[in-house]
């Protein structure tokens, strides 16, 4: 599986454009970083976190990864464009790609990459939906509905810089290893 054709094909049927190719970057990013050999894996729904994740802690550090906004579904937050192209592989894993083209991105932006990908790159999807359920960007986004209720809301990201870059703050995040302490890992 290669994205880049994948993603010309969504320019094709209209469901995309050529500025979301950063977001399809992202996960490209994370797609590029499986090693089957070890077990790892990553499927559309834990795929939709970690680029979550990306999303927020560069907003903490720097500046927005990609335009579009996240919904505060069911299952955590998601991004319906990832979710369009990947719900083929319902909650199977979805193939390694061969490449990742990191033209796109600022040598932050590999950065935030990077350490996204290394501290919660080790976890099931699960884990990560059960980490979105508790935290505050998320929870606001839904406030008045049940959790198992369908949501559609945004989760703006003027939210997700507030929160994140508090987190940052509160815990003096400075790197890899001061995030991994905060969740104790």
């Amino acid at each position: 599986m290669k994205l880049n054709s994948g993603l010309m094909e969504l320019f094709d049927q209209g469901q995309t454009s050529p500025n979301k190719n950063k977001l399809f970057g992202v996960a490209e990013y994370f797609l590029n970083k499986i090693v089957s050999e070890a077990g790892e894996s990553i499927t559309p729904l834990k795929l939709q976190k970690l680029v979550y994740y990306a999303q927020a802690w560069s907003l903490a550090f720097y500046n927005s990864l990609f335009e579009e906004d996240f919904q505060a579904w069911v299952h955590g937050p998601v991004m319906p464009g990832l979710y369009i192209h990947f719900k083929e592989y319902g909650s199977g894993n979805i193939p390694k790609v061969s490449s990742f083209d990191s033209s796109v991105f600022e040598k932050e932006e590999i950065t935030v990459l990077d350490l996204v990908w290394s501290v919660y790159g080790k976890y099931d999807a699960k884990y990560l939906e059960r980490l979105t359920h508790i935290e505050k960007p998320w929870l606001d986004a839904r406030e008045g509905k049940n959790q198992d209720k369908q949501c559609t809301n945004i989760i703006s990201k003027e939210e997700i810089k507030k929160y994140f870059s508090g987190l940052r703050k509160n815990h003096d995040i400075c790197s890899e290893y001061s995030l991994k302490n905060m969740y104790q890992i």
